[in-house]
């Protein structure tokens, strides 16, 4: 494969992704969606819809939007795991902060081979989550979880961090410096309507989280 090829391969890995989370997320796949969640033009983005239509991986009607094919889903699950492999091994075996990984893995999950991605997943005892919470699809499918908003936990129902966004990095570092991690014990003492942030216990310290803060975690109930 060329040069050329090869970058093209990487950016249509990298728009089945993204298109394959804002379709999980939202349900549906708007150009203007779309183009902000690459960092692209909407005539850009319009632009690969098209052509990915072409190679009928989505079905695409211009206004209307875009949603995967079966076989879309399948690169775009593939792609996928590969990423999130990545991001856990850089964490687990290479000490990276959950901040730096997802560029990098953007990057890896391109020139990763199947006997590549077997000794990761292998090496690392066959993880079920990276290393935000997100879940790590096998043999083609994703077990997803109910989880819930922190900004919807009621107050004082004792609860463990289950995932957090990596849509920012630099959340995900505020995060990490005041302490916050995945399976922490974490309880919603209350809620503030002035601003809408929220005061947390977070393993016996108090904490009060930005609505824009609360609103990239998700927790699951304790037992």
């Amino acid at each position: 494969m060329s040069t050329n090829q090869e970058l093209q391969s990487a950016v249509v890995e990298d728009y089945l992704r993204m298109i394959y989370k804002i379709q999980s997320e939202s349900g549906s796949v708007t150009t203007s969606e779309l183009a902000q969640a690459m960092n692209v033009s909407s005539a850009s983005a319009s632009d690969m819809l098209k052509k990915l239509a072409r190679k009928k991986f989505i079905t695409y009607k211009p206004y209307y939007g875009a949603a995967l094919t079966p076989t879309g889903r399948s690169n775009a699950l593939l792609v996928t795991r590969r990423h999130r492999l990545w991001e856990m091994f850089l964490v687990k075996t290479l000490d990276f902060s959950w901040d730096e990984v997802h560029a990098i893995a953007d990057k890896l999950e391109h020139a990763t081979s199947v006997e590549l991605e077997r000794r990761i997943d292998e090496k690392l005892g066959f993880p079920t989550t990276d290393p935000h919470g997100d879940p790590i699809p096998r043999d083609g499918e994703l077990v997803t979880r109910e989880l819930v908003a922190l900004t919807d936990l009621p107050l004082h129902t004792p609860a463990r961090i289950a995932r957090v966004s990596d849509d920012n990095p630099e959340i995900l570092q505020y995060l990490a410096q005041i302490g916050l991690r995945l399976e922490q014990h974490i309880v919603v003492k209350e809620s503030v309507p002035f601003d809408n942030s929220l005061h947390i216990e977070l393993d016996g310290l108090n904490v009060f989280l930005s609505e824009k803060l609360s609103h990239s975690i998700f927790v699951t109930p304790a037992a």
